[in-house]
Formats: C-alpha cells, structure tokens, sequence
C-alpha cells in the first residue's frame, strides 16, 4: 500500500525525514512531495494526526506523466469501488508549476471518471488530483489540509505555515534535548512548533474528530494517545 504525502518544495527531505521518525517506512522523496510504503492505512491516518512536515495525505491510487486533460481519462482504470460504495465523493486539485491545466478543469475531468454519487458541499470521500509539473498522483484524500493550525488565534503579516516553521526548526538541526531562545519569537509560532515536536504531541491533539479518514477508517486517536502517554511516563 502506498502513501502520498504533499508538502512544499524545498521541504522534500524534511518530510521524508519525519515519515521515517514517525511511521519507519519506505519513502521514496519527488518534487513537492514524497511516496511512501506503509503496511495499513493506519499508518497514513497516524501521519495525518501526528505529522508536522505534511500540508496533505493521500492513499495514493495511482501516478502517471500529465500533458494535457486527456491524460486523466486513465482516472476511469481506477478501482474506487471500496471507497465510494454507499458514499458520496467530491474531487478536488492541486496544481503546481503547469501552467497548461487549471485546477477547476482538473477537478472536473477527474470526477467525470468517477462513477459514483457527487456531492461538492459534504463528501464523505475527496478524490485529490495533485500535479506538479507533468507528474499526477490520484489518491483519497485522509487528512484534508493538515498545515492548518488551531493555535493560530491571531496571525500577523509576518506569519508562515505551521509546516514551514517546523521545516525550520529542522534544517537548523534542532532536537528534542535543546533548549530554545528565540528572543524576536513574534507570536511564537516557531517556539510552539519545537514544543509538539520535543514533547511528541499532536497539533491537532484538541481537534481529533475533524479528519476525513474517521468517515471510513475506525481509529480511536483518544486510545492511541492514553498509549502514547503511558510510553512517556516509563
């Protein structure tokens, strides 16, 4: 089974280093994102939970070179019965660096492949195309944007991605036994980042029930964490 997880060029290898930490899994680094073997989706809805490297995840269905919106009648090879039986599903895109196709084409183009029930306000299932350059990944989407932090009450012009921060911390070869000063730490974004990271705690620790994969996958996070906890105090 394979993963896709989507994050912003230059942060490739800092994405592969966290799925490694994380999952200890195959990781296979491309531009803007990184391929990943896991043995259950399990380990992908774990990575959406835990992952501070990743804007998105998918299981990923298949990957193919993209020229022009033709190329995605090969959607329509695509099994997606076990996903869509008795769901509805909507299809969403990302394009980065191809100027030639547009997000609402590829979106369009994408669903008419798909035979099952749309629905474009409430999918229970989000079909993602993502392309960068001529390169296209077709998977479900689990996690929904996953650079989102709830900590981020009040933002300035100066603000960066949560995902970007914590890219930063690691280029700076930051680890879990430092201490940190950051002396013009702004609304402390960074400063929070090295703190879920140092104490393996999840950003999304207060928001556990906004995933995706919960609609199709029975994962209880609540469990997992009291699991986790329990490592910490030995």
């Amino acid at each position: 089974m394979k993963g896709l997880a989507i994050s912003y060029k230059g942060m490739e290898d800092i994405t592969s280093l966290e799925i490694k930490e994380l999952l200890n899994a195959k990781t296979d680094t491309k531009e803007g994102c990184v391929v990943l073997e896991v043995k259950k989706i399990e380990d992908l809805a774990l990575l959406c939970y835990k992952g501070q490297a990743v804007n998105r995840v998918l299981l990923l269905l298949d990957n193919f070179k993209i020229n022009s919106a033709e190329d995605l009648k090969r959607v329509a090879k695509i099994d997606f019965s076990e996903w869509l039986k008795n769901r509805t599903f909507a299809a969403r895109a990302e394009i980065i660096d191809n100027d030639s196709l547009s997000t609402q084409e590829v979106e369009l183009a994408v669903g008419d492949e798909i035979d099952g029930k749309v629905d474009l306000e409430n999918p229970d299932v989000t079909v993602f195309a993502y392309i960068c350059k001529n390169e296209g990944y077709i998977g479900i989407d689990l996690g929904g944007d996953l650079s989102k932090r709830e900590y981020r009450i009040f933002t300035t012009p100066i603000s960066l991605k949560g995902t970007i921060n914590y890219a930063f911390l690691r280029i700076a070869g930051y680890d879990k036994k430092m201490l940190l000063l950051d002396p013009f730490c702004g609304n402390g974004e960074i400063v929070i980042e090295a703190a879920l990271f140092a104490n393996n705690f999840s950003h999304n620790f207060h928001n556990k029930k906004k995933f995706p994969f919960l609609r199709f996958i029975d994962f209880d996070l609540d469990k997992f964490d009291k699991a986790e906890s329990k490592e910490r105090e030995i």
